[in-house]
């Protein structure tokens, strides 16, 4: 099965919209939701079925504030 990023593109749209839409920034909850839209994004991933290909997700969530964000990853 070849890749299709418009359909994980989506997929992952709706993830984000399915747990975020009716929350307020709090940084006691971001832990769990960060887990949640991880595990949710995973799960239907792997119902795609792309036997090929291995999926790392990676969630960020930050509060907005007219400020700029800087982010390192190794």
């Amino acid at each position: 099965n070849k890749f299709k990023p418009g359909a994980v593109r989506d997929l992952i749209r709706q993830t984000l919209v399915n747990v975020l839409s009716d929350k307020t920034y709090s940084s006691e909850n971001v832990a769990q939701w960060t887990r949640e839209i991880s595990e949710d994004v995973k799960s239907k991933l792997k119902d795609l079925t792309l036997d090929r290909y291995k999926f790392v997700v990676q969630v960020v969530i930050g509060e907005q504030r007219d400020e700029g964000v800087r982010m390192g990853c190794r």
